[in-house]
C-alpha cells in the first residue's frame, strides 16, 4: 500500500507536535514556575539545529526571565491566554475551509511571525492528530515566503535560515517589493503544488490536479501600519495578487508578544536584544531610542563578533525589546 500522508516521525510532524505541546503549556500550566521547570526538561524544539553554523554570526538568542519578573509574566499570561485561544481558533477554522497545500505562511523572522508560526504548527499537529491524511506525503515541509529587504540585516537573514532547520520550514526568499513578490511566490508555489500532485498521481492518488494556492497567513497587528480595519480572513485590495489573507494575531498586543515567547524559553532574532523593537532594512531601522539607557550617548551597530561581545557592548546602550513601556512607540526606530 502506497503511503499518502506524512508519519510521526517527519520532520514537520515533529515540529508541530512540539509547538502543540508549547501552546498547552501555556495555556494549561497553573504556574509561571511550573513551565520554566517543564522548559528546561525538554529541548526537542530548541535543541541541535542539523546544517546551521552558528558560529559564523550569532543570530539568535534564548529568553532570560529574573525572578523578580515573575508576577507581571504571570499577570500578563492569563490576559494573554484569551488571544492565544482566538488565535487557535481562527487557525483551526483556516484548516477546515482549505487543504494543506493551499496555505502558505508570510515568515520574515521578526517576533510577530514567529509567534504565528508557532501557533500554526500548532494547529497543524492537532488537525493532524484528526486526520493523518490532511498533510500528503509531498508536503514534508511547511511553505512560507520571506519577502526579504534588499538591505536586510545579516543576522535576521540568518535567524530565517536557523528557523527553516528547526520548525521544518520550506522559505522561498524573495528581495523585491512586496505586490510583485507575492506574485511571483503564487507562481512559483503553484508550480511546486502542481508537481507535487503529478507525483501523487502517479503514485495512485486520487487527489484533483487543479490544487492552488488560495490563502497566506500574515503575522500584522492592529497597531502595525495598514492593520487597524483587518479582518481575521480578508481579501487581497484590488490590483494585488489574489489570494485570502489570514490575520490569526490580529489583536495581540505588544506585550502578548513578548510574554508568549518570553514565558516558553522560544528563541528570537538577537536584534530585539540589542534594543530593536521592529525589524527593517538596515538603511532604515535602528534601535528604539526609547530603549537608550540613561548616560549612554554612542551608538553601536552590530557587527559578527562573538555573541557575548555583541550583547555586552549594545547591553551598555540599549534596553531589550520587551521592556518597550509604550507600545504606540513599537515603531520609533524606524524611518
Amino acid at each position: 500500500m502506497t503511503q499518502t500522508a506524512l508519519s510521526h516521525n517527519s520532520p514537520l510532524i515533529k515540529a508541530a507536535k512540539r509547538a502543540f505541546e508549547l501552546v498547552d503549556l501555556y495555556l494549561s500550566s497553573s504556574s509561571l514556575s511550573d513551565i520554566i521547570e517543564s522548559q528546561h526538561k525538554t529541548t526537542s524544539l530548541n535543541g541541535h539545529i542539523n546544517g546551521v553554523n552558528k558560529s559564523i554570526l550569532p543570530c539568535s538568542i534564548y529568553p532570560h526571565i529574573e525572578k523578580s519578573e515573575f508576577v507581571q509574566l504571570e499577570s500578563d499570561r492569563n490576559e494573554c491566554k484569551e488571544r492565544v485561544v482566538e488565535s487557535m481558533q481562527v487557525l483551526e477554522e483556516a484548516l477546515n475551509r482549505y487543504k494543506f497545500e493551499e496555505l502558505a505562511l508570510s515568515f520574515n523572522g521578526g517576533k510577530d511571525c514567529l509567534v504565528l508560526l508557532i501557533l500554526f504548527l500548532a494547529a497543524i499537529y492537532k488537525r493532524w492528530l484528526q486526520c493523518n491524511e490532511y498533510i500528503p506525503i509531498t508536503q514534508s515541509l511547511l511553505p512560507c515566503v520571506y519577502v526579504r529587504s534588499t538591505t536586510a540585516f545579516p543576522q535576521v537573514d540568518a535567524f530565517v535560515l536557523e528557523c527553516n532547520a528547526r520548525y521544518a520550514l520550506d522559505t522561498t526568499n524573495l528581495a523585491m517589493p512586496m505586490k510583485e513578490a507575492l506574485s511571483q511566490y503564487i507562481d512559483i508555489r503553484n508550480n511546486k503544488i502542481s508537481q507535487n500532485n503529478s507525483t501523487s498521481q502517479l503514485n495512485g492518488s486520487s487527489d484533483p490536479l487543479d490544487t492552488k494556492l488560495k490563502a497566506i497567513f500574515v503575522g500584522i497587528r492592529r497597531t502595525d501600519p495598514y492593520g487597524q480595519h483587518l479582518k481575521h480572513f480578508q481579501k487581497t485590495d484590488k490590483g494585488w495578487p489574489d489570494f485570502i489573507r489570514i490575520h490569526p494575531v490580529i489583536d495581540w498586543r505588544y506585550k502578548d508578544i513578548w510574554n508568549f515567547l518570553r514565558v516558553l524559553g522560544i528563541p528570537y532574532c538577537i536584534l530585539y536584544e540589542l534594543g530593536y523593537t521592529s525589524l527593517g532594512g538596515t538603511d532604515n531601522t535602528v534601535p528604539n531610542p526609547d530603549l537608550r539607557r540613561e548616560g549612554s550617548f554612542s551608538h553601536l551597530e552590530p557587527k559578527p563578533q562573538s555573541l557575548n561581545e555583541l550583547l555586552e557592548n549594545h547591553r551598555i546602550v540599549f534596553k531589550p525589546a520587551h521592556r518597550l513601556e509604550d507600545e504606540l512607540h513599537e515603531r520609533e526606530g524606524r524611518a
